[in-house]
């Protein structure tokens, strides 16, 4: 017998949502409290063809990445929402003398206006197995914070980002 039917998979291990490290040089203070992170997924719009009968669907011309997201805890000196929060600000020209500054520092200090970022996916052994590297990364949104008195135990603040950036590649850990 060929075919589906008498395939199987080569590997039977499933994905675990815990195994995976972040790293994102630009961001020291920002890796430790990552606590989940969205892998984001990829598309292409279909280019309709009409045809006398019917219109007539062929693959599309380009490719949409979806925003990368990420929710960390917020440490007691806010360092990784500040770190966000003044990336955010200098890519967004608030003030020119800010923008001009990370336009002009160069793409491999990750002092510019982007920079990569890493997504390790571990093996269920706890091993590295998947890089996914976001290319050319930078922010475009940062949640607000909740201060609640009225919690009746302590829930540590989260915050949310989101990330665009230009494509992503995949490397196999060896």
């Amino acid at each position: 017998m060929s075919g589906a039917l008498s395939s199987n998979p080569s590997g039977l291990s499933l994905l675990s949502p815990l195994g995976f490290k972040l790293f994102i040089k630009r961001l020291p203070n920002v890796d430790f409290f990552t606590q989940r992170v969205y892998i984001p997924g990829v598309s292409s719009n279909p280019i309709d063809t009409p045809n006398p009968i019917l219109v007539i669907p062929q693959p599309g011309d380009h490719v949409e990445f979806e925003t990368l997201q990420i929710e960390m805890i917020i440490d007691e000196q806010m360092a990784g929402y500040f770190e966000i929060g003044d990336w955010l600000r200098g890519v967004s020209k608030e003030s020119f003398q800010q923008y001009a500054t990370r336009a002009s520092a160069q793409q491999m200090t990750d002092a510019g206006l982007v920079s990569d970022i890493v997504l390790t996916i571990m093996t269920s052994d706890r091993n590295p197995n998947i890089e996914i590297n976001y290319v050319d990364a930078f922010p475009v949104s940062l949640s607000g914070l909740w201060v609640d008195s009225t919690l009746p135990d302590i829930e540590y603040i989260k915050a949310n980002v989101s990330f665009k950036y230009t494509r992503w590649e995949r490397t196999l850990v060896t």
